[in-house]
């Protein structure tokens, strides 16, 4: 059985109160305002990712170091802290932030994160999507379902695109829960839309479809699967709007 933090419900959080946080400590951070109800409640929201999960590395003393257990262990990240990272004015050629003088055409980014809670990212257990060309993405989403981008790992012959359609990249990182996996593991499934947008006061709405988790280093070496370091099936939902603040928002 993986040593995976407890589960607790998730649930909305006023500004800056959570697990521990005091009436007293409350009051402190949201004084400086003229109104507490306007207050920009940085991370607040609501989801869940959830169902099964196994990372070799992650198991406690005791359990075999081989072999995959049957059935997998239940996993369930429960965030209580949501942040959106809009990115604006990429050059899609080269990945970076175009100089405006420049005058190209140029997309827009954007990093969501589904977190534990409010620690820093490289701390804390995160679900992360990565959206390239939101723009597109919203015009693709009202087609359907939006796959995840899963890169080969080392193919040859693998030409890079000139110049790369709207796409997502998914991550779950447990920096907290399981910082010695074996493997990172590759993640793929769908995000089904509800509502997308890039700006502060949008709203961020979606469900995780038939995410899965593999390791694809073991399969491209032909291993079985019960000797393959990562397996998973998980799904999930957020909704939350986009909101200023260090860490929502990239300056």
């Amino acid at each position: 059985m993986l040593a995976w933090p407890k589960e607790v419900p998730n649930q909305f959080y006023p500004c800056n109160q959570g697990p521990g946080r005091t009436p007293k400590g409350l009051l402190a951070h949201c004084l400086p305002l003229v109104l507490w109800v306007l207050c920009s409640c940085e991370g607040q929201g609501e989801g869940q990712l959830s169902g099964t999960l196994f990372l070799r590395g992650c198991a406690v003393p005791g359990d075999p170091a081989t072999g995959m257990p049957s059935p997998l262990p239940p996993f369930s990240l429960s965030p209580n802290f949501f942040a959106a990272e809009p990115i604006y004015g990429i050059d899609p050629l080269t990945g970076k932030r175009a100089d405006p003088s420049d005058n190209l055409l140029t997309v827009n980014d954007m990093i969501i994160r589904l977190q534990r809670d409010g620690q820093r990212p490289e701390r804390i257990d995160l679900f992360e999507l990565f959206l390239h060309d939101v723009d597109g993405l919203i015009t693709a989403s009202r087609q359907g379902d939006i796959p995840f981008a899963v890169a080969p790992l080392d193919l040859p012959n693998v030409p890079l695109p000139q110049v790369a359609g709207p796409y997502i990249k998914a991550a779950l990182l447990l920096h907290d829960a399981c910082p010695y996996a074996k493997v990172q593991p590759a993640i793929a499934g769908a995000v089904r839309f509800h509502a997308l947008g890039l700006d502060p006061g949008d709203l961020l709405d979606a469900e995780l479809v038939s995410v899965s988790l593999t390791d694809q280093r073991s399969i491209r070496d032909g291993l079985i699967a019960a000797d393959r370091d990562a397996a998973g099936s998980l799904a999930g939902y957020f909704r939350f709007p986009i909101q200023r603040g260090t860490a929502s928002i990239t300056p």
